[in-house]
C-alpha cells in the first residue's frame, strides 16, 4: 500500500507522512486530497520498482 512504497534507497513512505498529508490538506476536496497524495507517493518513489498496490481511499465527513 501507500505505507510500504518504496524509494530508490529502499526507504517507505511511512504512515507519519501520509498522515502529514492528510493533515496538510483539511480544507482540499476529496480529489484534490487524493491526488496531492499520489503525487507525494510519485515523488518519493522515483524510478523504484513496487511490489505492492497503491491505493487510496478518502472519506468527506461532516
Amino acid at each position: 500500500g501507500v505505507t510500504e512504497a518504496f524509494n530508490e534507497v529502499r526507504e517507505q513512505y511511512g504512515i507519519e507522512r501520509l498522515m502529514e498529508r492528510f493533515t496538510r490538506n483539511t480544507t482540499q476536496s476529496v480529489k484534490a486530497v487524493a491526488t496531492a497524495i499520489f503525487n507525494d507517493v510519485d515523488d518519493h518513489t522515483g524510478d523504484a520498482e513496487q511490489s505492492d498496490d497503491i491505493t487510496v481511499l478518502c472519506l468527506k465527513m461532516g
